[in-house]
């Protein structure tokens, strides 16, 4: 009998997407947008903030969504992790694809009345032209432009991924981080949670996205960065109550404590 031919899930996807597909692909924006909100009022706070406030899930209304925060922000109302996720989906459309002067254009439309923007990314967007721009903000903030900016609008790029396959969405993680982030280890950040989820899209198994994820920057020109600085956190046995690295303001940080999430769900 012969085998049946075993998906190429780092290959584009062709053709229409299932039902299943097409949900977590909307899924992955949705939810997001969702959880952003969710964590909107505690964002910069101490740890352990939200389970004080709700020790127990607040059933009916509208639950946990209470807003405020040091924005002030609305109910439901999501930070600026989502407000620059769609400027980068409203600029991947609008250019059928990753064109940086496209990016930046939406990019400086939404900083210039956007309630907050990262420090790094401010920076950057301070310049009238995306060329150079992340070093200059690499500069003013004396070597630390590895922070989480370039991750947190990932989303979109995931996304936009399940059409491009494994290595095209790798290099447009890469990208676009390397618009406002020039640290790579934010670039190599970003390129892992986008291969993540869109492996996720297309077969649904948490454990071998991250795999898939692992082999694709181990063998990418970011593997020095990978290896050293974000695989040690994103292992199983990682927690975050025991981790004393820095802040989730940090890419690395971020992601870890993001996988260390979605694993506990």
């Amino acid at each position: 009998m012969t085998p049946r031919p075993t998906p190429d899930h780092a290959a584009p996807l062709t053709g229409r997407l299932s039902r299943v597909q097409r949900d977590r692909a909307i899924g992955i924006i949705v939810g997001s947008a969702v959880a952003d909100a969710l964590g909107a009022p505690f964002e910069f706070g101490e740890p352990g903030m939200y389970s004080e406030l709700f020790p127990e899930p607040v059933l009916g209304g509208s639950g946990e969504m209470v807003g405020g925060g040091g924005f002030g922000w609305a109910p439901g109302e999501f930070t600026d992790d989502t407000q620059m996720a769609l400027a980068l989906a409203a600029a991947l459309e609008e250019a059928g694809g990753f064109d940086p002067g496209t990016v930046w254009e939406h990019f400086r439309a939404w900083a210039a009345t956007a309630v907050d923007v990262g420090i790094t990314t401010r920076y950057a967007l301070d310049n009238d032209t995306h060329v150079g721009a992340a070093a200059i903000a690499h500069e003013m903030t004396r070597g630390r432009s590895g922070s989480n900016g370039a991750v947190m609008r990932i989303a979109p790029v995931a996304a936009h991924g399940v059409r491009l396959g494994r290595e095209a969405t790798f290099q447009l993680a890469v990208d676009q981080a390397s618009l406002t982030h020039f640290d790579p280890v934010a670039a190599a950040a970003a390129a892992f949670v986008a291969e993540v989820a869109r492996a996720t899209v297309v077969h649904g198994d948490l454990e071998a996205a991250v795999e898939g994820a692992f082999d694709l920057l181990t063998s990418s020109p970011l593997a020095d960065v990978f290896i050293d600085q974000l695989a040690p956190s994103l292992g199983i046995g990682w927690s975050p109550f025991d981790d004393m690295g820095p802040s989730n303001g940090s890419a690395g940080t971020a992601t870890a404590q993001a996988l260390w999430s979605v694993r506990r769900a």
